[in-house]
């Protein structure tokens, strides 16, 4: 799988392909936005088209928290900070399957949100991640990227076989 350096949102991908995560805030029930935006250069609407996905890869393992949630969001900033809508979720997911290593994937598609004022279904401007962790998390960092191909790169199938 090819990682196109201007979709990660947080931590980074370099050529060697060795991840480095964004650390997680280890204050009670932190909440906070990826440390890069996506400028989608106007308001549009990216649900049409191929699917999209955004990867969250668990770099270090997250620690004494109970949970972290992942929420891809746009904006109308790219500090992601005014007019957020979240476009998908990953949902709570337990310290115990947030181990070095482990994938999880946001569907961004459709994000079709209807908007009643302006008549749309355009989200805002700048996408990027933010999570909520429940608990205190004294350990643990991610990497965030848009994708079109959710691979977690650990399915291995049988060799030495002959198809007839």
């Amino acid at each position: 799988m090819f990682i196109d350096q201007l979709s990660v949102v947080a931590g980074t991908v370099p050529a060697t392909g060795a991840m480095t995560g964004l650390s997680l805030a280890t204050t009670a029930a932190a909440t906070a936005v990826s440390t890069d935006s996506i400028d989608l250069g106007i308001a549009r609407d990216i649900g049409e088209g191929s699917d999209l996905y955004f990867m969250i890869h668990v770099v270090a393992a997250v620690t004494g928290a109970t949970s972290v949630q992942w929420d891809a969001i746009y904006a109308t900033d790219g500090p992601l900070t005014t007019g957020v809508i979240v476009g998908g979720s990953t949902g709570a997911i337990p310290v115990a399957s947030l181990t070095a290593g482990s994938v999880h994937v946001i569907d961004l598609t459709p994000v079709l949100r209807y908007n009643a004022t302006s008549e749309s279904s355009k989200a805002a401007r700048y996408l990027g991640l933010r999570y909520i962790v429940i608990g205190t998390a004294s350990a643990g960092s991610y990497c965030g990227y848009i994708t079109l191909n959710p691979q977690d790169g650990k399915k291995f199938y049988a060799s030495g076989f002959t198809v007839a």
